[in-house]
């Protein structure tokens, strides 16, 4: 008597039991080498801020919601640690977090997520939406590990520190990495033209880490510019053959 029974291909079941417009953490925006190289380190960082946003809003609404008629945080001395916690957390994401996400993950995109997260949501809390020191910290952290990010994807993939005498990336991620750089630039340096003196000495140590971002979109282009004149000489000689 026959088998009746047929091995199941999970590929298939899984794509039966799909359901249009969903997206799983294995596709779609986890898989993008904008956003991070593996989905699951990509997942661990969203989770992070996740964590991080809801310790911010629980040490922003101590100083909204009142019981009696005072803040909750001045009957208490847990949010006055809950609040120094959560300042450290946004220094850290604010100064290594875009650097050390690029590193680890790449994802040019998720790093300046990962810089501007702890702005935004200051920002939000507070009503300001006004670029101050915080802001051109983390706009100068998120545009280095931005292009961090893309020197990570194409390093990785092939197998060497300079990537650009390999191939180079895509025109399209390119351009979207350098405009980044840009309002990068602009911004920082709107701050810089009004910031009192105080506040750009101790920014000033950061302006150092400009050179970065300089260094390697200069030698994307400069590669990207060698392949055009290369490819056009290359049609050109065969048009004249």
């Amino acid at each position: 008597m026959s088998d009746l029974t047929e091995p199941v291909d999970e590929t298939e079941t899984e794509a039966a039991v799909s359901i249009p417009g969903t997206v799983s953490i294995g596709t779609a925006l986890w898989q993008n080498p904008l956003v991070g190289l593996e989905p699951r380190r990509t997942a661990a960082t969203a989770v992070i801020l996740g964590c991080f946003s809801l310790l911010f809003a629980v040490s922003h609404a101590g100083g909204v919601v009142t019981v009696g008629g005072q803040p909750i945080d001045t009957t208490t001395t847990l949010f006055d640690s809950l609040s120094a916690f959560v300042i450290v957390f946004a220094v850290a994401l604010i100064v290594a977090g875009p650097i050390g996400y690029a590193v680890w993950n790449g994802g040019p995109v998720g790093a300046v997520v990962v810089a501007l997260a702890p702005v935004v949501l200051g920002e939000m809390a507070t009503g300001r939406y006004a670029l101050g020191l915080d802001g051109a910290m983390a706009m100068t952290t998120g545009v280095v590990g931005c292009v961090l990010g893309l020197y990570v994807v194409d390093v990785r993939e092939t197998a060497t520190l300079r990537p650009w005498r390999v191939r180079t990336c895509s025109r399209e991620q390119l351009l979207l990495v350098t405009a980044i750089a840009l309002i990068g630039v602009a911004s920082v340096a709107r701050f810089v033209s009004s910031a009192p003196d105080l506040l750009w000495g101790i920014y000033a140590p950061f302006a150092v880490l400009w050179l970065v971002p300089m260094g390697v979109l200069g030698r994307y282009w400069l590669a990207h510019a060698r392949g055009t004149d290369s490819s056009r000489s290359t049609g050109a000689g065969s048009d004249a053959s």
